[in-house]
């Protein structure tokens, strides 16, 4: 393995831990201040903290992976405001009390509004949304098991991805 390869996983792995335990920190940190200020009033209390929850945490996480793929690859200046936006999009979808079956894709707005900041092939592309979406479907199973899997499905293509760069600019 080159150091290359070595370099983006082992720094995917650490930003992305990182960066989901600063979030988790501040998710905590942010139901922790809008229970103070409206635990008196329950509708708004799970509306605010739910969304309070999500912007910080994934505003966080999203920011350290940014700063690993921006070392890699260019065209990223979308990354965090895209993977936002999908977080948005899936806590609308996970708080639709209408319809249960659209829980399922909760975390396929990530993968997707991924896909239009990567500047890679379309298989590139959909092996992404794909390991995005099975790793953070894991993580809203699991908890912090799930962490694992998607870093280590999103470090996977990472790597592919470097190496294949690597092949071709040698060969």
């Amino acid at each position: 393995m080159s150091n290359s390869k070595r370099n983006i996983l082992g720094l995917w792995i650490l930003t992305n831990t990182f960066g989901f335990v600063l979030g988790m920190i501040f998710a905590v940190l942010s139901i922790s201040v809008s229970w103070a200020l409206y635990s008196s009033s329950i509708p708004y209390y799970n509306v605010f903290h739910s969304f309070v929850s999500v912007l910080p945490a994934s505003s966080v996480a999203f920011a350290a992976q940014w700063l690993v793929l921006r070392r890699f690859f260019t065209g990223l200046r979308w990354w965090i405001p895209a993977s936002v936006g999908g977080a948005i999009l899936g806590w609308i979808i996970l708080t639709n009390p209408e319809n249960s079956l659209l829980k399922i894709f909760v975390t396929l707005p990530v993968g997707c509004m991924q896909y239009l900041c990567i500047y890679q092939s379309f298989e590139k592309k959909i092996l992404w949304v794909l390991a995005s979406t099975i790793g953070l479907f894991s993580i809203f199973i699991t908890g912090p098991v799930g962490v694992a899997i998607y870093v280590v499905l999103t470090g996977t293509c990472l790597t592919k991805w470097e190496r294949q760069t690597i092949e071709k600019n040698n060969g």
